[in-house]
């Protein structure tokens, strides 16, 4: 039997694989690199590394993951349009013994160095607001969506429009469980040609739910 919890974790695994090797191909790039390096060793949060994402319980299926417990946060892959931007990322992924029910939080920060400080926007993924509340009750967000946002929790101030609407609108996804949703954040902010490589390096060992097949059919195809 498929073990989706462990399939979510080896996603996982690939995307942190994955940044390290584009962060490594623009590592001469110094309008990006100064912003790395800032957010770095700001001191305010942990850079995912080897030892903590080997240590993470992503694998199993009553443990829940929290990067803002650690104030964690993992680089993903440099942009190649708004390239002064770097993006992180916070999960947060309580499991169900039905995988599709499981509760995913996923925030992005894209953040840039501005003078003697940082500015930056940031969004969300989330589950349907039913998978993460104890009585399984969801409200006008209970379907796979994402949203606009100001801040993660922790990590270094930054400078954001104040009135940045945060609650409304919500996005609608094509994402049926986690795994479903870390594809839609990799297309999001990447588009479809790096999808196309990113899918290639995870496939057989990742099982996509049978919805997500007939979107990956036809970005594939074309």
């Amino acid at each position: 039997m498929i073990n989706r919890h462990s399939e979510f974790a080896r996603l996982i695994h690939v995307l942190f694989k994955t940044q390290k090797k584009e962060w490594r191909k623009r590592s001469n790039d110094s309008n990006v690199m100064k912003t790395r390096q800032e957010l770095e060793f700001i001191g305010k949060w942990t850079f995912l590394n080897e030892n903590i994402i080997d240590k993470l319980p992503l694998n199993t299926n009553d443990t829940p993951t929290s990067f803002q417990a650690g104030k964690y946060v993992m680089p993903l892959p440099p942009l190649k349009k708004d390239g002064g931007f770097v993006p992180l990322l916070s999960l947060e992924y309580h499991p169900d013994g039905d995988f599709s029910l499981a509760c995913l939080r996923l925030k992005v920060l894209m953040l840039q160095k501005a003078g003697n400080g940082l500015v930056g926007i940031g969004f969300r993924i989330e589950s349907p607001e039913s998978h993460c509340q104890d009585d399984g009750v969801g409200g006008i967000h209970d379907f796979y969506h994402a949203q606009l946002l100001k801040g993660i929790g922790y990590g270094p101030d930054f400078e954001t429009p104040d009135w940045l609407p945060c609650s409304q609108p919500s996005f609608a996804l094509w994402a049926t469980d986690p795994i479903d949703a870390i594809l839609n954040l990799v297309l999001t902010l990447y588009g479809r040609e790096f999808y196309q490589e990113f899918i290639t390096s995870i496939t057989p060992k990742v099982n996509l739910s049978e919805e997500f097949k007939r979107l990956n059919e036809r970005l594939i195809s074309r």
